[in-house]
């Protein structure tokens, strides 16, 4: 794990983990003891799904809310947009997520 210019940690390398038949994810084992406090599930790009710390997630959350003033059109599209397809969640004793039915 590094930290990028905000002091938030980023979780580096590459896992090819794969779904049981309940859509259950196998977190990595070396990120596991980071996110066993909880984790935010979020819709991402290309098809992606995110997994953040619930402290990442607030840190962007308060970023993305603070980029339109509240009330707009534009506020109201931004919290949809990044909250809506949205999980918390806290990893199993096997270290497994459920990805729900938004995020797949």
């Amino acid at each position: 794990m590094v930290h990028r210019g905000r002091g938030m940690p980023v979780f580096i390398g590459t896992s090819y983990p794969k779904l049981d038949e309940k859509f259950r994810l196998i977190l990595p084992a070396k990120f596991r003891d980071r996110l066993a406090g909880g984790v935010v599930l979020a819709k991402s790009q290309e098809h992606c799904v995110a997994i953040y710390t619930k402290a990442q997630f607030m840190a962007e959350a308060e970023q993305i809310t603070k980029s339109a003033p509240i009330g707009t059109p534009e506020y109201r599209n931004l919290k949809r947009f990044y909250f809506g397809p949205t999980d918390d969640q806290t990893p199993d004793g096997q270290g497994r997520i459920l990805i729900t039915q938004d995020l797949r």
